[in-house]
């Protein structure tokens, strides 16, 4: 319904770049991301389609869980014009969704530092346990890339990051409990 209110104008969605595609909505499993024009107009076709959706489906839209996240540009009387009509929580800062950062507004080298974190701990946790080579390659394979494989697969990383989770995992794969050890293939 976003989508067919979006091809006849009466609900439009965001571009990100000039050349890019105008956006509406996304979905993901159980969880809906719209985005639109910050307009009490727009506020009110959308609470019209999910009025109609939960209608047609009988699912009722949660309240609690549904959230409004502003433009920085968008004053403050449209912020509340448009709370007042859709009810949902007003949130300021939207950090993560489904664990990617949701706005990139730092450096990116900021921003993934965490994936090199996850890394570390999860090596520190390991490097207790005495492994075989093939222990620890299976390891390395299991969890270590699918970590920022996932975040790859979304977001160009900085190389600075790449090179810090390479390192990360060449040091588990070679080194021996806390010591280094000797790198046979670079």
């Amino acid at each position: 319904m976003v989508a067919r209110a979006s091809n006849s104008g009466e609900f439009l969605g965001v571009r990100v770049a000039p050349t890019a595609l105008v956006v509406s909505c996304l979905c993901f499993a159980d969880d809906t991301l719209v985005f639109g024009r910050d307009t009490e107009e727009y506020a009110r076709v959308l609470k019209n389609i999910l009025g109609k959706y939960a209608r047609a489906s009988r699912q009722e839209i949660n309240q609690e869980k549904s959230t409004v996240f502003f433009s920085p540009n968008t004053t403050q009387e449209r912020r509340v014009a448009i709370h007042q009509i859709l009810e949902f929580r007003v949130v300021e800062n939207q950090e993560k969704y489904l664990g990617l950062p949701a706005a990139i507004r730092r450096t990116k080298k900021e921003i993934f530092a965490y994936l090199r974190d996850r890394l570390w701990s999860k090596i520190k946790g390991w490097g207790e346990k005495q492994l075989s080579r093939a222990g620890k390659e299976v390891m390395i394979k299991a969890v270590l890339q699918a970590i920022p494989s996932f975040v790859m697969g979304c977001f160009l990383l900085p190389e600075g990051i790449i090179n810090d989770v390479e390192a990360a995992v060449k040091r588990y794969r070679w080194g021996h409990g806390g010591n280094r050890g000797l790198a046979w293939v670079a």
